[in-house]
């Protein structure tokens, strides 16, 4: 079972803001990537793993951080349906890469 958790990230201390990031295991290896969404520290509520409402954009971006939660669900399930062993690096390429064929050539290898 996948269990993701969102987290945030402060680089600077006395900032305010900090970035949202994303972590879980991919057979037993650690995948920490950031979605590229700042937030006031004030505004994350921690419980739920979502930004509050007290932010002006917390729909907007709450929406971003679910899209990039269902891209990871997504690559997740394409290998657990086809029986594909899925590692870190597997992961790591079609999130990266969401196209289901890299090539045509691979498209018709796949369907002779």
């Amino acid at each position: 079972m996948l269990s993701v958790k969102n987290y945030l990230q402060k680089y600077n201390s006395k900032s305010a803001n900090a970035v949202v990031w994303v972590s879980f295991y991919v057979d037993r290896e650690k995948i920490n990537f950031s979605t590229k969404i700042t937030v006031n520290v004030k505004y994350w509520n921690e419980k739920k793993q979502c930004i509050g409402i007290g932010d002006k954009n917390a729909k907007d971006k709450n929406l971003i951080i679910e899209n990039v939660l269902s891209r990871i669900n997504n690559v997740f399930v394409k290998y657990r349906l086809k029986d594909k062993v899925l590692t870190r690096d597997v992961f790591l390429r079609a999130y990266h890469r969401p196209a289901d064929y890299d090539t045509f050539f691979d498209f018709v290898s796949e369907y002779p």
